[in-house]
C-alpha cells in the first residue's frame, strides 16, 4: 500500500539589505562602547596609580622624619666628640708627669663610641622601582632624591674613615699602653680606669696628640655634612608634601 506523504515547505524569508547608514551606526555604537570603557578604565588605572603613589610619598615624608630626627641626635654626638678631643689633646700635651692618665684613656675610649647614620630608605627605594607611573616621572621627586642621597653617601664615606682612624691611630696605642685590666674594664665601665699604662713615653704622647687632631677634623667635617644632609631632607620633604599635596 502506498502511502501519502506530506511534504513541508519552509516559508522563504525575505532577507532585505539593511541601508548602508544603519550599518555605519552600529558600528558607530560598537566603537563608542569599546573607547568609553578604555576610557573609564584608563581613569580607574589613572585614580588607583595616584592613589598609590601618594600612599609612597606619604611614607617618604615619615621616612625624612625619621632621617632628620637621627640626624639631629648624631650631631650632638659629633659636637661632643669634638669637644672631647680638644679636651684630650690639651691632656696629651701636658708633660708626662702631670698628665691625668686617668682621664686622658677614659677619652681615648670615648673616641670609640662612634654612631654612623642609617637612613630609612624603603620609601625611597619603592619610588624607584614605580617611575614608569605618570604622576612620579612628570615631577621632579627624582632630582630631589638624588641630590639627598648623594650628599648622604658622602657622609656615610666619612664615618667609614673615622672608624679606619680609630683603629689605625688608637688602636695601637691601646695594645701598646693600656694594661690588661683597663682594656677589660675600660670597654664596659670607664669608672673603674686606674692610672697604670705600659711603656709610655712622652714621645708617644706628642704622637697621639697628632693622631686625635686628625680624628677631630673628621668629626668636625661629620657635623658639617650633618647639617648638609638635614637640609637636602627637609627640602626633599617640603617638595613631596606640596607636589603631592601631602598633609601632616
Amino acid at each position: 500500500m502506498t502511502k501519502n506523504m506530506e511534504v513541508h515547505h519552509h516559508p522563504q524569508l525575505e532577507h532585505k539589505p539593511k541601508p548602508w547608514k544603519e550599518y555605519l551606526l552600529e558600528g558607530l555604537m560598537i566603537f563608542l562602547a569599546v573607547f568609553m570603557g578604555f576610557i573609564a578604565e584608563t581613569i580607574r588605572e589613572g585614580i588607583s596609580d595616584r592613589e598609590h603613589v601618594k600612599q609612597l610619598v606619604m611614607q617618604l615624608v615619615e621616612d625624612l622624619k625619621t632621617d632628620t630626627l637621627s640626624l639631629e641626635q648624631l650631631n650632638k654626638s659629633e659636637n661632643l666628640q669634638i669637644a672631647k678631643n680638644d679636651t684630650l689633646m690639651h691632656i696629651l700635651k701636658q708633660p708626662l708627669t702631670q698628665a691625668n692618665k686617668v682621664k686622658m684613656q677614659d677619652l681615648i675610649l670615648f673616641c670609640y663610641d662612634v654612631n654612623s647614620f642609617h637612613p630609612a630608605n624603603g620609601a625611597i627605594t619603592a619610588i624607584k622601582n614605580e617611575l614608569h607611573l605618570k604622576s612620579l616621572s612628570d615631577t621632579k621627586l627624582m632630582s630631589y632624591i638624588a641630590n639627598y642621597e648623594s650628599i648622604e653617601s658622602f657622609y656615610q664615606s666619612l664615618y667609614v674613615t673615622q672608624y679606619q682612624n680609630l683603629r689605625g691611630y688608637l688602636q695601637p696605642f691601646l695594645t701598646q699602653h693600656f694594661t690588661t685590666e683597663n682594656l677589660d674594664v675600660g670597654t664596659f665601665n670607664r669608672k673603674l680606669l686606674n692610672s697604670d699604662l705600659r711603656n709610655l713615653t712622652q714621645n708617644d704622647m706628642t704622637q697621639l696628640a697628632s693622631d686625635v687632631a686628625i680624628i677631630k677634623i673628621v668629626n668636625r667635617y661629620l657635623d658639617h655634612y650633618n647639617r648638609d644632609v638635614k637640609k637636602k631632607a627637609e627640602k626633599l620633604m617640603q617638595y613631596a608634601k606640596k607636589q603631592f599635596q601631602v598633609e601632616e
